[in-house]
């Protein structure tokens, strides 16, 4: 007997479908880089997801929420976005994405995935036009800067503390939506990933 005959299909309980689906549901986290590799470069990809698409359904799995899987430096282990239209090559491409998607939903799984707008890399266009930009323009006015206290502007401008270390001399917040998540909610629907409303910006099908 196959893992997939096991156990019941996944999302078979009726309590857990419709708009609050996810009140009742199984939701399986899965950090890309370390669930399952399939190229063994030491790096988990999304086409090793795929290929344990039996294994999450057949521990009744309702859906999988992926964390970042972007263009990314891993400053902040890939919430630190470079490119949100897009795949970090070493976790696969967009074809390999919509493979997964397509695998996941024929097993009956939702897809949840993480947009985080607010919170973009150093590396991304937006954000070095920012800083190449004046006080007052609008690429600046996506960021919330803050100078550095103290004579030369080197001490941080609060005492907050966090566990990044900033080597400039103003402390960056990225509270503003630097991209707009309306435009990035096309972009994944398109992709089968319709918009869900939960507790945090993320689009779930």
């Amino acid at each position: 007997m196959s893992l997939a005959n096991a156990m019941p299909k996944a999302g078979a309980d009726t309590a857990r479908t419709g708009a609050d689906w996810w009140r009742q549901a199984v939701v399986y986290q899965i950090y890309p880089r370390s669930f399952a590799d399939s190229d063994a470069d030491g790096i988990g990809d999304l086409r090793g997801i795929t290929s344990r698409i039996e294994y999450l359904a057949w521990l009744g799995t309702d859906a999988v929420w992926l964390s970042p899987f972007y263009p990314s430096a891993l400053v902040d282990g890939g919430y630190d976005v470079d490119d949100y239209r897009d795949v970090d090559p070493l976790l696969g491409t967009l074809a390999d994405f919509d493979e997964l998607v397509a695998g996941l939903h024929a097993s009956g799984i939702k897809v949840i995935i993480d947009i985080v707008p607010n919170h973009t890399s150093s590396r991304h266009p937006w954000f070095r036009e920012a800083l190449a930009a004046p006080k007052g323009s609008p690429a600046r006015d996506r960021y919330i800067f803050r100078d550095g206290l103290g004579p030369d502007g080197a001490r941080p401008p609060s005492d907050f503390s966090g566990r990044f270390v900033a080597s400039s001399r103003r402390l960056i917040c990225r509270a503003r939506l630097a991209v707009d998540p309306g435009a990035l909610f096309l972009i994944w629907a398109a992709r089968r990933i319709p918009r869900q409303k939960t507790a945090s910006v993320r689009m779930t099908t």
